[in-house]
C-alpha cells in the first residue's frame, strides 16, 4: 500500500495596510504569498483597493485607536474562516515551503524564524506559556501561524504599540500551546530607524511596559 498524505490545514495569510506609504511594496508580497499556497489572503485596510485573489476588508480605524496596525490586522483576521491565521507584513516575503509541517503541528501556535534583510538569521526556541509570561520582552514573531480558535479567544492585538507582544502574553495567560519550527519561513525586511532596537530608550521601555501590564 501507498502511504497516505496528511490533510494540509487552511491557512489564512493576512495583513493590515492604511495610508499609503507601503502600498509599493503589495506586488511582491502578494507574489510571494500565493506561491506559499495558503487557502485564502485577506487584507485590512481603511480604502477601497482592487487586489486579485485577495478579500479585501475596509473600515477605518475608529478615532479611540491609539495604534491603527492593531484594528487593521484584527479587521483582515475577523474576515477568516480557516484553522489556521498567519499574519505576514506588507514589506516581508513568506517563503513558498512556509506551512510545510504545519499539518503535524498539534500547540496552537507555531513559532517560525526568519532570515532580516541585513543578513541576520533568527529561529525562536521551544517555550511554554509560563516562561513567555516570565520574559521582559517579546521573543517571538508576528508571522508564526496562530489557530484562529485561539487568537478570538486571546482577543486579537491589543491596542498597543507592541500588540504581538501583547498577543502573545493573552495567547500564554489563555493557557495555549506553544510549538517552534526550527526553521526560516520568511525574509523580513527591516527598517532600522523604526524598529525597536532603533527605537528611543525611554519609547521602548514605555511600550514593553505597557506590553507587560496586559
Amino acid at each position: 500500500m501507498g502511504s497516505v498524505k496528511s490533510k494540509r490545514p487552511s491557512v489564512t495569510v493576512f495583513a493590515g495596510l492604511y495610508g499609503t506609504d507601503y502600498d509599493h511594496y503589495l506586488p511582491a508580497w502578494l507574489e510571494a504569498v500565493k506561491a506559499a499556497k495558503p487557502s485564502a489572503i485577506v487584507i485590512g485596510t481603511d480604502r477601497k483597493r482592487t487586489t486579485p485573489g485577495v478579500t479585501v476588508v475596509v473600515k477605518k480605524a475608529p478615532a479611540t485607536q491609539r495604534h491603527p496596525a492593531a484594528h487593521y490586522q484584527n479587521l483582515a483576521a475577523s474576515a477568516a474562516k480557516t484553522d489556521w491565521l498567519c499574519q505576514m507584513q506588507i514589506d516581508d516575503l513568506i517563503r513558498p515551503d512556509a506551512f510545510d509541517g504545519l499539518d503535524a503541528v498539534t500547540a496552537d501556535v507555531w513559532q517560525v524564524g526568519y532570515k532580516r534583510s541585513d543578513g541576520y538569521t533568527y529561529t525562536p526556541h521551544a517555550m511554554p506559556g509560563a516562561a513567555l509570561l516570565a520574559l521582559t520582552d517579546n521573543p517571538f514573531v508576528m508571522a508564526s501561524p496562530i489557530r484562529r480558535e485561539a487568537f478570538v479567544a486571546a482577543g486579537g492585538y491589543p491596542d498597543i504599540a507592541f500588540e504581538d507582544f501583547g498577543l502573545w502574553r493573552a495567547l500564554a495567560r489563555g493557557e495555549h500551546t506553544f510549538a517552534a519550527a526550527g526553521r526560516i519561513t520568511f525574509d523580513y525586511s527591516w527598517h532600522p530607524e523604526t524598529s525597536r532596537t532603533g527605537q528611543d530608550d525611554t519609547d521602548r521601555a514605555a511600550h514593553l511596559a505597557e506590553a507587560l501590564a496586559l
